[in-house]
């Protein structure tokens, strides 16, 4: 608390953040919905058009509190972003969950083993519904 009990700026700033979340997407309607759905919810919300953007954000800023990602992505699949995010201490504890139209067992299978949170297949998953995975995630 600053002086006469009024909070400080950086309290402040700190009470009033958005939650951040990292969407790794190379559709780009399916990003533009996600990213109107998910601002208007009150989340902050970074896009990276492939799987590669998406692990230099996360090199540059690792305060994300949760990624959502695709798998079959240019430069980078999905599965090579949650490879580094697991393996990256200071990523390794974000959750990801994968928003994807690969629907085959052997990729669920392998995005447990690789510590996916979750897995969603886009054709079966409604933005009010991924409004409320966000909220379980968060």
């Amino acid at each position: 608390m600053g002086l006469f009990g009024k909070p400080k700026e950086e309290e402040v700033a700190v009470a009033t953040a958005k939650p951040r979340i990292l969407l790794c997407e190379d559709d780009p309607f399916f990003s533009q919905a996600l990213t109107l759905i998910l601002t208007t919810s009150g989340y902050d919300l970074i896009v990276a058009a492939d799987g590669q953007i998406g692990i230099n954000t996360l090199a540059q800023d690792q305060k994300f509190k949760l990624i959502l990602c695709d798998i079959k992505m240019p430069n980078l699949d999905g599965f090579g972003v949650l490879k580094y995010v697991k393996g990256t201490p200071e990523t390794a504890s974000i959750p990801l969950i994968f928003l994807t139209g690969v629907s085959d067992m052997e990729s669920m299978d392998r995005a447990t083993e690789l510590g996916a949170k979750d897995y969603f297949i886009k054709a079966n998953t409604g933005l009010p519904k991924i409004v409320d995975l966000v909220k379980k995630y968060i």
